[in-house]
């Protein structure tokens, strides 16, 4: 059985845009929120939030170009994993170190899930 979403914010993740950018433009208010919406409506939302600078936007595409080389180069056997809905089979590597086996992997699965 899945657990139950606890999660106190419906509609990730504009519920968070709306109620921070209601927090820091519009002092909290929730009618001055709906006053900008009526004017400016989803756009004038989307317009407000910040935009990544070209400086991020390099570190971010560093940071994919590494992992991506990471994923590639490094050795390890490959597994499929579930398919999922739209019917696709993800295959992921499982890098094992020195001394590592799959029985440790699961003992320590198991400890950690009975909160050893």
């Amino acid at each position: 059985m899945a657990p139950a979403d606890t999660s106190s914010d419906s509609g990730e993740p504009w519920n968070r845009v709306c109620r921070t950018f209601t927090y820091l433009h519009l002092d909290a208010s929730l009618l001055a929120l709906w006053k900008y919406y009526s004017l400016h409506g989803l756009n004038g939302l989307w317009n407000a939030m910040p935009r990544p600078t070209p400086d991020a936007w390099m570190h971010i595409a560093a940071f994919g170009a590494i992992q991506a080389a990471l994923q590639l180069l490094l050795p390890g056997k490959e597994h499929n994993g579930p398919v999922t809905p739209n019917g696709n089979v993800p295959v992921y590597k499982v890098r094992q170190g020195p001394g590592d086996s799959p029985e440790t992997a699961m003992r320590m699965r198991n400890r950690h899930a009975h909160g050893e």
